[in-house]
Formats: C-alpha cells, sequence, structure tokens
C-alpha cells in the first residue's frame, strides 16, 4: 500500500482586526500626604533618690544673759509754774 501523503492543509490564519484604542486620560493622582508617626516618648524611669538622714545638730544652750537693773532716777518735782504765777497775780490785781 502506497503510503498516502498526507499534505498538511496550511490553516488560514484569520486576520485580526486591530482595535484602536482609545487614549485614556491619566487621572492625576493626589499625593496623599503621610501621616506622621507620632514617636512614642519612652518614659525615663526616676532614680529614687537615696533620703539622706539628717544629722540632728544640738542646739547651743544660750546662756541667759542677767539683765542690769538701771537704776530709777528720782525725778524732781516739779512746781508748778502755773499756781504760782496765779499766786503772785493775785495780790497785784
Amino acid at each position: 500500500m502506497r503510503k498516502k501523503e498526507r499534505r498538511k492543509k496550511k490553516k488560514k490564519k484569520k486576520k485580526k482586526k486591530k482595535k484602536k484604542k482609545k487614549k485614556k486620560k491619566k487621572k492625576k493622582k493626589k499625593k496623599k500626604k503621610k501621616k506622621k508617626k507620632k514617636k512614642k516618648k519612652k518614659k525615663k524611669k526616676k532614680k529614687k533618690k537615696k533620703k539622706k538622714t539628717k544629722k540632728k545638730k544640738k542646739k547651743k544652750k544660750k546662756t541667759k544673759k542677767k539683765k542690769k537693773k538701771k537704776k530709777k532716777k528720782k525725778k524732781k518735782e516739779k512746781t508748778d509754774t502755773l499756781t504760782h504765777t496765779i499766786r503772785r497775780m493775785e495780790p497785784m490785781g
């Protein structure tokens, strides 16, 4: 038997019609503002201050100074000048 020559049928390629692409208007992208991340402040650990024990100062006893008694001067009795003048005036008038 003769081998049948298989002829390969050439498939006709269908020509695809190129669709005209519509140019899309580019939308301007709004720039998103980046939110600044707040840095968490690290709490500083407070160092406990050691309380210094205060040494009690010994109070010096104040020695009382003896007050010197002032001697009161005896006041001279003043004679009323008014009575004197009146007495003088009486015999004249």
